[in-house]
């Protein structure tokens, strides 16, 4: 009967214990806003120096994080591409809680960019071909059918996907290319199983994310081309069309426009179509001192620097863009290599293709994601 009792005892003290350390937890929650315009900043990065802690903001810009009371005195990182990042002390920001948070867009100095003449005109080229984009790419919806492909050690799957896109190139926002784009998996096979979890995870959200003119904060986005050095590489002709080679390089790249965190060098080239002004092509290399599990754009802090999933590496992308219906174009194909740093360490290859494009019709009638793999087949042949 002691015994009991004192059991009982016992869950009561933990109990209150418990109740007490969440009762001294804090909500800090708000927005994150333009603040040149007052609109919502979508997916911007909110993290806890010194930690994994954050969250991102939905597509009205609201956040909310639990905070205990160890972690009054870290600061709040606030990051989104395209603005300037912020920090605040965190016991300043729970005085005034729910809080509205204003990002500064990114802007330059004509200091900040040596621009030489021929360049001027280089420059001028690529914003004609921004400013085209919707008289050159599809607007409205279209679907396609897409095959992706993986290669990591000895691991490989293939996957066949439906996809459809409710807006195409109408809309450039991170909103858009979020909500719009859908996709499904229809039949895969792969030579590995699906335990752990991880295992059953694809990154055709990643590859999509390098759609150059879908996605704004990047080379090809008007407000950031200029942070960029850039110059004719080469010339050639494509089914009797004169097509330029434009390089570009960021001395200097920033996360506001590469969206990777742990950006350190970034250079590729631009094949455009002098005739139309289009885009047909972009290459980007990239040089990176870490990509953790949550994606290259997770920020790092310099105390967990030495954690992170992968250490220093280099990927490359190349991405393809091609007429679809009636001379209007859309993203053709991805191919992603990543390359560690680390002696030893092999390469990982993923490429997203896409085929049997449909304008005007949706293979996919629901706004969904199919970011986990449990259709495809094990085979060991593969």
């Amino acid at each position: 009967m002691q015994a009991k009792k004192n059991i009982l005892i016992l869950t009561a003290f933990l109990g209150l214990f418990w109740l007490g350390a969440i009762a001294q937890e804090k909500e800090l929650s708000g927005k994150v806003l333009d603040a040149s315009n007052g609109r919502a900043v979508e997916f911007a990065n909110l993290g806890i120096t010194g930690t994994f802690k954050g969250d991102a903001t939905d597509q009205d810009g609201v956040f909310s994080i639990r905070i205990k009371p160890d972690l009054y005195q870290n600061r709040l990182r606030v990051s989104a591409v395209g603005y300037e990042t912020k920090e605040f002390l965190i016991s300043r920001l729970i005085e005034n809680n729910p809080l509205i948070i204003n990002l500064q867009p990114m802007v330059y100095g004509i200091d900040e960019v040596d621009v030489e003449a021929p360049s001027r005109i280089l420059y001028g080229m690529l914003k004609d071909a921004i400013r085209k984009l919707k008289d050159n790419y599809v607007t409205g919806v279209y679907s396609a059918e897409l095959q992706y492909s993986e290669s990591v050690d000895e691991k490989e799957r293939n996957l066949t996907l439906d996809y459809t896109d409710l807006s195409g190139y109408q809309e450039r926002t991170r909103r858009s290319a979020f909500t719009d784009r859908n996709y499904k998996i229809i039949e895969g096979v792969r030579n590995f199983d699906i335990t752990p979890f991880a295992n059953g995870l694809h990154r055709v959200e990643e590859l999509l994310g390098f759609d150059f003119l879908r996605h704004p904060g990047n080379v090809l986005d008007s407000a950031f081309v200029d942070y960029y050095s850039v110059w004719e590489m080469d010339n050639y002709l494509k089914n009797g069309k004169q097509i330029m080679v434009i390089a570009f390089e960021s001395k200097n790249p920033k996360y506001e426009y590469s969206g990777d965190a742990q950006i350190e060098s970034l250079k590729g080239e631009i094949h455009l179509d002098r005739d139309e002004l289009s885009i047909l092509e972009i290459s980007a290399s990239y040089q990176s001192n870490g990509r953790f599990r949550y994606g290259r754009s997770f920020f790092v802090n310099e105390e967990l620097a030495d954690i992170n999933d992968t250490g220093e590496l280099e990927y490359s992308v190349k991405v393809v863009y091609d007429d679809i219906a009636n001379s209007k174009k859309a993203l053709k194909s991805v191919k992603y290599i990543i390359k560690p740093a680390k002696a030893g360490a092999e390469n990982s290859s993923y490429e997203l293709v896409f085929n049997n494009f449909s304008q005007g019709e949706m293979s996919v009638t629901e706004k969904s994601r199919q970011y986990y793999d449990d259709v495809s087949i094990f085979s060991s042949g593969f």
